[in-house]
């Protein structure tokens, strides 16, 4: 939609979700198609549907912005200051599944402007973490004080660095998060490493017994990795279930997904001092869930540990020769861009050197009568 004047005389570009999803298959609702002033400089109303009582809740609006100081080292492009498509997915499918929204506790991953955690928390959700870089934190209050200004308790704005999950006193310490929302975390080969920290770190410190549920939704930029993510999880017991998958040819594929973690039964057997052994067998067990799994017999411990080197050095290997074929990859379209941009200055420059000598011709040699007479084609009679 067109963006419009809003009362504070600033671009507005408004996303009525139940009119996204009838028109989903249609690929023009996408946010990667709009332009600069849209991404980078208006406002975005999400407009959401009437309750169960028929009473219309209150938009959700974000601003959004091209620069955030102190982000440029880890993202040149911000990408953290802008609504992507993968947030429409997701805030569309919270709008149409209330009931799973509605008293949980939710933490968000990468928020950027924060807009899937207060559209869930507009929808009825108990609590909402939004969690990003401390250089994007000054954008998240900025939107939390937009939209819920009086009630700041329910919305909180924490900095998260995934490399750091495990000494974050968020998560050190135990949580007690019923889901996690995630929205294009996953765009380059260095964010792998830190978000399995994070992912796995959530769902070991998660307290009770009831597995924690991750929403992921994402627009594929590299297939292999979300591949290698997926088959990771499912190898140390995570369930994925794929919700939405969309392609409509107009952009990136998109795909929301949910994810959930085994159960941790630590908080449960800590209780019993009668138990000891059962308590230790448990907590081995439960922690192999977000752990590489080890053998258990004691006679085959070389061969475990051999074979585990030869994994490793495996996988390490086999990454090097990704990241290595990406980066031809990159280099490959890169000498292409500045390829096809040389010839096009080489064509201007003859376009334009073509015309400065024939004005130059005909200023000096020709009077206009002349020049016009000259560049005429003779007609010659044939006999």
């Amino acid at each position: 939609m067109p963006p419009s004047k809003g009362q504070d005389d600033g671009l507005v570009d408004e996303v009525n979700l139940q009119e996204l999803r009838d028109g989903l298959a249609s690929g023009f609702w996408r946010r990667s198609l709009c332009g600069y002033s849209q991404r980078f400089k208006a406002k975005v109303r999400f407009v959401l549907g009437p309750n169960g009582d028929g009473a219309l809740p209150a938009p959700v609006v974000v601003s959004q912005t091209a620069v955030v100081k102190g982000f440029e080292s880890s993202d040149p492009m911000t990408t953290g200051g802008t609504v992507w498509d993968a947030a429409l997915l997701m805030s569309m499918y919270l709008e149409g599944n209330r009931d799973a929204v509605a008293g949980c506790r939710m933490l968000e991953l990468g928020a950027g402007t924060g807009v899937t955690g207060l559209v869930a928390s507009r929808l009825g959700a108990k609590s909402v973490v939004l969690t990003d870089l401390p250089s994007m934190l000054p954008l998240l209050q900025m939107n939390r004080d937009l939209n819920s200004p009086s009630d700041n308790n329910k919305v909180t704005v924490r900095p998260l660095v995934w490399q750091e999950a495990l000494q974050d006193p968020l998560i050190a310490g135990g949580h007690d998060f019923d889901c996690i929302l995630m929205s294009d975390v996953l765009y380059h080969v260095p964010q792998y490493e830190p978000l399995l920290i994070v992912v796995r770190a959530l769902a070991c410190m998660k307290r009770g017994t009831a597995g924690l549920r991750f929403l992921w939704s994402q627009e594929v930029h590299q297939p292999e990795l979300y591949s290698r993510l997926r088959e990771e999880l499912t190898t140390a017991g995570w369930q994925v279930d794929m919700l939405i998958d969309h392609d409509d040819g107009v952009g990136v594929q998109c795909f929301l997904c949910q994810l959930f973690a085994p159960r941790n039964n630590n908080t449960n057997n800590n209780d019993n001092n009668n138990n000891d052994t059962n308590n230790n067998s448990n907590m081995s067990t439960s922690s192999s869930a977000c752990q590489p799994q080890e053998s258990s017999n004691n006679n085959n411990q070389p061969t475990t540990t051999t074979t585990t080197k030869k994994n490793n050095n495996n996988t390490s290997n086999n990454d090097t020769v990704g990241l290595f074929r990406l980066l031809l990859r990159r280099r490959k379209w890169r000498w292409l861009w500045l390829w096809k941009q040389r010839r096009l200055r080489i064509r201007r420059w003859r376009r334009l050197r073509m015309t400065f000598s024939l004005d130059m011709i005909k200023k000096c040699c020709f009077s206009d009568s002349e020049f016009v007479q000259s560049t005429q084609p003779t007609l010659v009679k044939q006999v």
